[in-house]
């Protein structure tokens, strides 16, 4: 009988804390639903398109610390084969220290997606960086969710027009007009079944290859492991749970990845279109190895 009621009490425990922390959340989050999405959908402009973006950033934060969600960083050592792991700081980053980096250096970030909770963490990683995602056509259909992604103008791939929306895609990150410093990209293209193992990557999606050839700049690959447990498929809200985001080596070059198969594809005497997609596919194939290796090599139950 003791057992039973004490395990009634940590139910109610529970359930109770997570309502509250609920209620706590979603009063907070009325006055952060106006500056992200109202004030910028009835007023139009790039000031309106930043301040959604800020507001975005404080209101993952929010919802990391409200319900208890811990983010770590554990990134690549490019010089020697160790790990560095540090705890995400939940402050902005000073502006000296902004400063110090090398703003003018654009890159593109491609990661596994397995939660909801992807894209704040990646974003909170990468707290000082201007990104836009990447979204399907169908995303935008996705109340709050799809609003914000379209009022902040982030690029969409259209299945009528693929083609086209790759290449505006490209011509957004060269042009030097754009404040961005990042283009994020989830290959996979899904979540996929719940049920799947998550340590194991889906098959990317044509055209990664193309935009990361046809882009010409610094490849960043991003492990992100935790968030289905933290934000599984079917839930309301988040629950308490540690979130690992691993940063990979970056990658400079990507014809360095190809390790001379370029000299063999001029001497094979294939065409030069087919050339560029035996290219194209080899390259998505050499991201596809790098991010599961990532995977297999940090990865905890």
């Amino acid at each position: 009988m003791k057992i039973a009621i004490q395990k009634l009490l940590q139910y109610l425990t529970y359930y109770i804390d997570r309502f509250w922390r609920a209620a706590i959340f979603i009063t907070l989050s009325i006055p952060f639903f106006f500056s992200i999405i109202v004030i910028p959908f009835v007023i139009r402009n790039r000031k309106t398109e930043d301040l959604s973006e800020r507001h975005t950033k404080i209101w993952f934060k929010l919802i990391f610390k409200i319900f208890g969600i811990k983010l770590k960083i554990i990134r690549e050592n490019e010089e020697k084969s160790e790990e560095k792991e540090r705890e995400i700081e939940t402050k902005p980053e000073s502006k000296k220290n902004k400063n110090s980096e090398n703003k003018s250096q654009k890159f593109l970030i491609y990661a596994n997606h397995i939660s909801f909770l992807d894209i704040p963490s990646i974003i909170l990683a990468f707290e000082d960086k201007k990104i836009k995602f990447l979204a399907k056509e169908e995303v935008l259909k996705i109340p709050l969710i799809g609003w914000g992604m379209a009022i902040q103008k982030h690029p969409v791939i259209r299945k009528s027009r693929k083609i086209d929306s790759i290449i505006k895609v490209i011509s957004l990150i060269k042009d030097e007009n754009q404040n961005i410093d990042a283009i994020c990209i989830f290959p996979e293209g899904t979540r996929g079944d719940p049920q799947r193992d998550i340590r194991k990557l889906l098959p990317f999606e044509e055209g990664v290859g193309f935009i990361a050839e046809k882009l010409k700049i610094q490849i960043v690959p991003v492990a992100i492991i935790g968030t289905h447990k933290v934000y599984p498929p079917g839930a309301i809200i988040p629950r308490s749970g540690e979130i690992k985001l691993v940063i990979g080596k970056k990658i400079d070059d990507i014809n360095d990845l190809l390790e001379g198969q370029q000299d063999k594809d001029k001497n094979s005497g294939e065409k030069t279109q087919d050339q560029k997609a035996k290219k194209r596919k080899e390259i998505t194939q050499k991201l596809y190895d790098i991010l599961g290796k990532i995977l297999e090599r940090f990865y905890f139950d």
